[in-house]
């Protein structure tokens, strides 16, 4: 085993009892890594919630020029 991609958890990728940890004890050379996929599903969260304030705030900003 060479990587070990996960979707960040602490359970898998943390520092002092995370999965890859132990691992490394026995593959000192383990790349571990975040998953593009799950990378990119956190993204389009965050951008979603980004939009429905921006759409927000433009129906405010519009009700008074009606």
């Amino acid at each position: 085993m060479k990587s070990c991609v996960s979707d960040g958890a602490a359970a898998m990728l943390g520092v002092h009892n995370g999965m890859v940890m132990h691992i490394q004890e026995k593959v000192p050379d383990l790349i571990k890594m975040h998953c593009v996929c799950h990378r990119l599903a956190l993204a389009c969260v965050v951008m979603y919630k980004e939009l429905l304030c921006l759409q927000n705030q433009m129906w405010k900003f519009n009700k008074y020029f009606r």
